[in-house]
């Protein structure tokens, strides 16, 4: 059984209730209590994309696992760096040690077949007709939901703030953060 969009999507969080209700992805994983890097479905028949955005390094060395090579097609797409929290840089050659690793990845790309794609996605430019595509599918067709974190709006106020950041540091947030602006 496949949702709408005709692929097959699993998603890790403690909340799999919000995963299956409001994202309905076809398997909601949680993370606390199942390492999805195990699970012999995903052994067997492997992913095509693992897109990671929380974990990093620990994620990019378990997903070959559950990951078509690059051969076949695999793809690795880490949204962050290389772990979550990244030190305070005090000297420019600090950035190499920062950058070193995920930039080794890609440039292994160019002489591997066996393990996935990497690339890395830390942002970048938006053309008009991507933005206007993602826009259309948000307000006319109305397939894009933002989901919210239960906790949220925190008021707007020193401690509303203080609460956010933490619970955005804290890597709890079930959806967008949000400051109530009044």
């Amino acid at each position: 059984d496949t949702n709408t969009t005709g692929g097959y999507i699993a998603a890790t969080s403690t909340d799999t209730k919000l995963l299956t209700d409001t994202l309905r992805v076809d398997r909601a994983i949680d993370y606390t209590s199942e390492n999805w890097w195990e699970i012999e479905e995903y052994e067997q028949d492997k992913f095509d994309v693992v897109i990671d955005c929380a974990v990093g390094q620990e994620a990019w060395s378990k997903s070959p696992h559950v990951l078509k090579s690059c051969r076949q097609g695999g793809r690795f797409v880490a949204v962050v760096l290389n772990e979550w929290h990244i030190a305070a840089i005090d000297h420019y050659y600090q950035i190499f040690g920062l950058l070193g690793p995920p930039l080794g990845r890609q440039l292994y790309n160019l002489v591997r077949w066996t393990t996935p794609y990497y690339r890395m996605y830390l942002g970048g430019d938006v053309d008009s007709t991507s933005l206007q595509r993602v826009l259309d599918m948000a307000f006319t067709k109305q397939e894009i939901t933002a989901i919210v974190d239960p906790n949220s709006p925190h008021p707007f106020t020193t401690q509303g703030f203080r609460d956010a950041f933490n619970q955005h540091i804290a890597r709890k947030g079930h959806g967008k953060i949000v400051i109530a602006i009044d």
